[in-house]
C-alpha cells in the first residue's frame, strides 16, 4: 500500500504520459487520443471517424502553416519598410539594393507558400465534403421524457 501523500507508479506514468501527450505537436496528440478509449466509437463507426480525423488534422496543421506564413509576411513587411528607410538615408548602394533584393526573394517564397497552401486547404474542404456525403445518417436519438 502507498504512503499518504506520495504518488503511486501509475499515477507517476499517467501523469508523464498526459505531459508527453501535451508536449508533442497537436496532430500526435489527437492521432493518440483517437486510438484510445478516450474517442470511443463503435467498431462500425471508428474507421469512418479516423479516416475523417485525419483529413481534420491535416486542415489543422495546413491552417497552422497559414498562420506562420502571415507571421513571416508580417515580419517581411517591416523589414522591407525598414530597408527603403535605409535606402532613403544612405542612399542608392549596394548593400541597400541587396538588401531589398533578398527581402524581395524571401517575400516570393513566402507568398508562393502561401497560395500552394490555399489550394491545399481547397482540397482538403472538398475531400471533407466528400466524405461527409459518403457516410451514412446518424441513427436518430431519441429525446423525450419518460
Amino acid at each position: 500500500m502507498s504512503e499518504p501523500g506520495r504518488k503511486s507508479e501509475s499515477e507517476r506514468e499517467q501523469r508523464e504520459s498526459v505531459r508527453k501527450a501535451l508536449a508533442s505537436p497537436a496532430w500526435r496528440m489527437w492521432t493518440d487520443m483517437s486510438r484510445s478509449d478516450v474517442m470511443a466509437a463503435d467498431g462500425d463507426n471508428r474507421q469512418p471517424m479516423l479516416e475523417r480525423h485525419k483529413i481534420v488534422v491535416a486542415m489543422i496543421e495546413v491552417n497552422s502553416q497559414q498562420l506562420r506564413c502571415d507571421s513571416q509576411s508580417a515580419g517581411l513587411d517591416v523589414e522591407r519598410l525598414t530597408a527603403e528607410r535605409d535606402l532613403k538615408e544612405q542612399g542608392d548602394t549596394e548593400a541597400t539594393r541587396a538588401a531589398l533584393a533578398a527581402i524581395a526573394r524571401r517575400t516570393a517564397d513566402v507568398e508562393e507558400k502561401i497560395s500552394k497552401l490555399q489550394v491545399e486547404r481547397e482540397w482538403l474542404e472538398q475531400a471533407l465534403k466528400e466524405f461527409d456525403a459518403q457516410l451514412p445518417p446518424e441513427k436518430p436519438q431519441i429525446k423525450g421524457r419518460a
